[in-house]
């Protein structure tokens, strides 16, 4: 059934990639195309989340609800932050003065997003216990940070094989 799973993952995939040729780019706005992009590397975390914990159907029917639910509130909670950068980058280019008491007021509002960041995800982590195993469990606390680091070496290693002939210079 995990092979089921993994190959309903790749079928969509390869599902979303085919949609996009249909259409010649230059009639994709940049939101549509960003948005796709977020589709795949989406499918694509679900795919490698599925095979690393080695999922079962009944664990896949109740785990992924409460993990997009997870998603989504994470979601909202980087919008935030993204907010607050957004506006602070506004201010600073239109070279307004900093009080201190500003400032902290901006560092207890992002920080407070980051505690609750860090409480949805230790809530989730908890609510998955009863469909997970501890091993399960384990896997999933230090699956972002896995993900990211295999994914930026299976960038350097595409990379490398795109250029095998360009050499680094020392500047």
């Amino acid at each position: 059934m995990k092979y089921f799973l993994i190959l309903l993952s790749i079928t969509l995939l390869f599902s979303q990639e085919k949609r996009l040729h249909n259409h010649p780019s230059e009639f994709q706005n940049s939101n549509s195309r960003s948005n796709s992009k977020k589709q795949r590397m989406e499918n694509m975390m679900i795919w490698r989340l599925t095979d690393k914990l080695e999922l079962t159907v009944e664990q896949s029917e109740s785990f992924f609800p409460q993990f997009r639910q997870f998603r989504e509130d994470i979601k909202k909670m980087n919008d935030e932050e993204r907010e607050i950068g957004d506006n602070v980058q506004k201010d600073l280019s239109d070279n307004r003065t900093f009080s201190k008491t500003g400032v902290r007021n901006i560092q207890k509002r992002y920080f407070k997003i980051q505690k609750l960041k860090i409480d949805i995800r230790k809530e989730f982590l908890l609510n998955v216990e009863n469909i997970l195993s501890p091993k399960q469990i384990a896997i999933l606390t230090v699956f972002k940070q896995g993900m990211v680091r295999d994914m930026k070496n299976e960038f350097k290693d595409y990379k490398g094989k795109r250029r095998p002939n360009k050499k680094k210079s020392g500047f």
